[in-house]
């Protein structure tokens, strides 16, 4: 209401001062025609060379008859209608016009790119309304009813036939892992992610801490996608599972930005997604989701210089490192003939990871190759870069210390 209040206060002083400006034009000298305006200068002007000596008084007295005698011309040509009223109306007409343009155009323009009914909020205060928004987000059971459920069936009779079987096989066998499990890949295939999350909640429940990672994070994923992309406090939960035991799991990272993004703290989210983005192999499920969000997700973090980085093309299997040909060929080369060889191929891996980024293995592998090579310098130069490019990875951190230190750049 503060807002609104204020905006109405200076609207009606820009409108009040624009009323000012024009009325008073109106009723002046300068709503008089130019002829008389002129006229009445030069007038001004006589005066002014006689006090400075620059014209005689005589000369003075016979310009000021001659120009009130083209004054009293001029006003006999307007007749009895005083100038200023010949556009009262039009100025009056042209006032409100602007005055409309203004007040309107004003509240238009903040209704589309303002945010009506938003508080003004401090970093705390934002990020204490984050927290609260996450803590109180809906639940999964709250989400799904909300979608409403619905389960998809085959087509075709046989499978009908097939998956109704299973289905019952499964319902008797309340401890078959595997059952569930298969039950879980079929329910997918149909779409029915909901049904499917189910069975694989109950594979991890039945296995336990046997349960893999990925059957953990498949359990997540079926969760968001049952969900339509929503990120609920229960699948939270097993993406920290999954990232508790694997902190570098790509795909799980990718939700946790999903569901930060998704609370009110784009800030952390960015911070995610453009790791991800730059250090994902290009053909990864997330690198295209993320390339569509991630500029909106900068601006929504405040991130106004943020350029999103040239799609790489997909790199070859062995693009790391020699393939069978390459080590048969080397075996008829010179010592030194390999020696370069070796050099082209780490200058191939230092550019692409430059270019196109890569695993936390690579700038390993590429760290050790340099130190290798006698170029220690530029080994701790790749280190360091590495060091930034997974400093939220603990694990990735600790790959490439180890790295590090086996050739000697750490103590």
């Amino acid at each position: 209401m503060l807002f609104w209040v204020t905006i109405g206060v200076v609207l009606a002083v820009a409108v009040g001062l624009m009323a000012l400006t024009v009325f008073n034009a109106n009723q002046s000298d300068a709503a008089q025609p130019v002829e008389l305006r002129f006229y009445k200068t030069q007038l001004s002007e006589i005066e002014r060379d006689v006090e400075r000596g620059l014209i005689l008084p005589q000369e003075a007295e016979r310009l000021k008859t001659e120009i009130s005698r083209r004054i009293l011309k001029v006003a006999d040509h307007l007749g009895s209608k005083p100038p200023s009223e010949l556009s009262k109306t039009w100025t009056i007409v042209a006032f409100v016009l602007a005055a409309a343009l203004l007040a309107g155009g004003s509240i238009t323009l903040y209704s589309k790119i303002g945010a009506s009914g938003y508080q003004d909020m401090s970093r705390a205060s934002r990020i204490a309304y984050a927290q609260e928004l996450r803590k109180t987000r809906p639940s999964y059971a709250e989400a799904i009813a909300e979608l409403g459920y619905s389960k998809n069936e085959p087509t075709s009779e046989t499978n009908q036939a097939l998956v109704t079987q299973l289905r019952e096989t499964v319902a008797r066998r309340p401890e078959d892992a595997q059952g569930h499990a298969l039950l879980a890949r079929v329910e997918a295939g149909l779409q029915n992610f909901h049904t499917a999350g189910l069975m694989q909640k109950r594979v991890i429940e039945i296995k336990g801490d046997a349960a893999t990672i990925d059957e953990l994070f498949d359990h997540a994923d079926l969760m968001i996608l049952a969900a339509n992309g929503y990120v609920s406090p229960e699948a939270e939960k097993v993406l920290n599972r999954v990232l508790r035991r694997d902190p570098t799991h790509q795909a799980a990272q990718y939700y946790l930005g999903l569901m930060l993004a998704q609370n009110a703290r784009p800030d952390q989210a960015f911070e995610i997604w453009n790791r991800l983005l730059r250090s994902s192999p290009q053909t990864s499920a997330w690198i295209e989701p993320i390339r569509e969000q991630i500029e909106d997700l900068a601006l929504a973090a405040g991130i106004t210089n943020f350029e999103l980085p040239p799609l790489a093309p997909a790199i070859e299997p062995n693009a790391g490192g020699p393939s069978a040909a390459d080590v048969k060929a080397a075996e008829a080369l010179s010592a030194q003939e390999r020696m370069d060889m070796i050099k082209g191929m780490v200058s191939n891996l230092s550019q692409r990871l430059a270019e196109d980024g890569g695993p936390v293995t690579d700038w390993a592998k590429l760290i050790r190759a340099l130190s290798v090579l006698g170029q220690r310098e530029q080994a701790l130069e790749i280190y360091k870069e590495a060091k930034d490019v997974f400093a939220q990875v603990p694990r990735d951190l600790e790959i490439l210390q180890e790295a590090a230190k086996g050739v000697a750049l750490l103590p």
